[in-house]
């Protein structure tokens, strides 16, 4: 229960207070008097309920949308937390894939330094074979 509500119902009270004091006095023209003040703080009593009625179904409804929001929140960060783990998947597949590239690359340049060397030997060899 808010502040708002707490002193709308010090007020009925009050309110209430005061109508049951004003009771016990007699009189005609007196009753005619308290009977219109009675009327004028049930009147006062019913605005105050009415206003409690209409601020508790505000506050529903904004706890219902705090609530909308918050279940909004956590469905984007559940969705921004799937895209940041695909993500996150895929820079260590392509970090797999350069250092693969990378060990092929340098097999690649051994094996061709491999075959020019034979070449050269066999140009060598063929030569020295020619010279005979």
């Amino acid at each position: 229960m808010t502040n708002h509500e707490k002193e709308l119902k010090k007020e009925i009270q009050k309110l209430k207070d005061q109508i049951s004091h004003l009771k016990p006095i007699s009189g005609k023209s007196r009753e005619e008097l308290l009977s219109a003040k009675e009327e004028m703080y049930t009147k006062k009593i019913k605005q105050l309920k009415e206003e409690i009625e209409e601020y508790r179904k505000r506050e529903e409804k904004d706890k219902f949308i705090r609530k909308m929001k918050c279940d909004e929140e956590v469905e984007k960060w559940t969705e921004k937390k799937q895209w940041q783990t695909a993500n996150e998947k895929l820079k260590q597949q392509l970090k797999d894939k350069t250092n693969q590239y990378d060990a092929l690359r340098i097999t690649h340049d051994r094996l061709k330094e491999t075959v020019m060397k034979l070449e050269r030997e066999r140009f060598m060899l063929e030569s020295k074979l020619k010279a005979k």
